[in-house]
């Protein structure tokens, strides 16, 4: 091996090494939650409301986003969608959940 292998070698295995999955920067699914996502060219996408297993949910308007984990990395106190995002992958995970758990609260009348 000469050199130039070998430094190349060193630099691609730090590079691997210091890349963490967000499972790993994260104390529970919470730290995650109420949090503005941004996508890779840092326009805001919507706010994170719920992770249900690996997926986080994130919520613009009306419209539900499912996000996988591996792609999300945190970016200060934003989220970071990184890639490119399939907004209808993206949004059929995203209605999936809602279908699945989400329950919108009704409240009663005042005149009853």
């Amino acid at each position: 091996m000469n050199i130039i292998s070998l430094l190349s070698f060193n630099i691609l295995l730090l590079q691997n090494s210091s890349k963490k999955d967000i499972s790993d920067t994260y104390e529970d699914d919470t730290d995650l939650l109420a949090r503005f996502v941004i996508n890779s060219q840092g326009v805001k996408i919507g706010e994170s409301i719920a992770v249900h297993h690996d997926i986080l949910i994130v919520k613009d308007k009306d419209v539900f986003l499912g996000i996988p984990l591996k792609h999300v990395s945190f970016e200060g106190k934003k989220l970071l969608a990184k890639g490119l995002i399939d907004t209808t992958k993206a949004k059929k995970l995203g209605n999936t959940w809602k279908k699945e758990t989400y329950k919108e609260i009704t409240y009663p009348d005042e005149d009853d």
